[in-house]
């Protein structure tokens, strides 16, 4: 059995829930502009297996030419989708123990974001040491390898986009979002899972933004799914925002792999070679076992790996 199908053993099909008429109500999730990690109390699952996608992005969604360097050109957001209960009882410790052994009992409460950690800043200041340095990467590989998660990147070149269409319909970030969303729903329509969405907030604009192109998505569908079938599959028609102090474990792991997807993919589409380095091990893991794939053909590219424009 592949890594993904033992991955995916470990999430009991509900198939036989399906056979319930689909004008028939079923639990959906609390609807909150901003939630923590946690569910709230008495949260009610569906009779499906619940999931969420937790999404951070890669550079920004700046359409202002010239694109003059890989951050201004670049978008990506990767996802990563793993259940519900998976994320209290398997994220949650995993984090909390990976914290207080390499930092201390204080450490249960740190939060991590890779460019503080990458720069040893505080309060990682511990990480300058290349001997815990070295046990934190070996802890930290070891869980994206062992988490119950799968990850998705889509990325968008700015330059090539406006280059071809010399225009811009959408939102840069809602192009990238569209697209992993669509992957979302396909995979937990394969699998008969339904679930949310999950990012962190940026600012009141673009938070605004992201809330209605979401909505949309629900409400109308998308070029390639109609919107029954996103309906069917999303609990919910508000895109959760899970702010950075609420210290969520699945957030922490996506950023953590967010950039090495993303600057891999770019190598890659360049010809370029990939620098052998921590963000090279993390790409490994990701390919090997975590990347979503075609359910047949097991490629990767266009189901794990999306670049746009096509």
């Amino acid at each position: 059995m592949s890594s993904q199908g033992l991955w995916l053993a470990t999430f009991p099909k509900a198939a036989s829930n399906r056979s319930l008429s689909s004008s028939q109500p079923r639990a959906r999730a609390v609807s909150l502009n901003r939630v923590s990690c946690a569910e709230p109390p008495g949260f009610a699952f569906s009779t499906m297996t619940r999931c969420r996608l937790y999404i951070d992005e890669v550079g920004n969604d700046h359409i202002a030419l010239p694109f003059e360097n890989d951050n201004e050109r670049y978008l990506s957001l990767t996802g990563i989708i793993t259940r519900i209960e998976f994320h209290s009882s398997r994220f949650c410790p995993l984090l909390d123990e990976i914290k207080t052994s390499i930092f201390g009992p204080a450490g249960k409460n740190l939060v991590f974001h890779r460019r503080e950690i990458l720069r040893r800043e505080h309060p990682f200041e511990i990480l300058r040491d290349d001997e815990t340095r070295n046990k934190f990467d070996a802890r930290m590989l070891d869980a994206f390898r062992t988490l119950p998660y799968l990850a998705s990147t889509v990325a968008i070149d700015k330059k090539m986009h406006w280059e071809l269409y010399g225009e811009w319909l959408r939102d840069p970030y809602h192009y990238c979002l569209t697209a992993l969303v669509e992957r979302y729903v396909l995979w937990m329509r394969r699998n008969s899972y339904d679930g949310d969405v999950a990012i962190e907030p940026r600012n009141p604009k673009s938070d605004r933004r992201v809330k209605e192109a979401f909505q949309a998505i629900y409400g109308k569908g998308t070029e390639h799914i109609k919107a029954d079938i996103v309906q069917r599959h999303l609990t919910s028609k508000e895109i959760k925002f899970i702010d950075k102090k609420d210290n969520c474990p699945a957030m922490q792991i996506t950023d953590l792999i967010a950039h090495p997807s993303a600057r891999a993919m770019k190598f890659a589409r360049l010809n370029m070679q990939l620098p052998d380095d921590y963000g090279a091990r993390v790409v490994e893991i990701l390919e090997k076992w975590k990347y979503t794939r075609h359910p047949t053909t097991k490629v990767r590219d266009g189901w794990g790996k999306k670049w746009l424009p096509k």
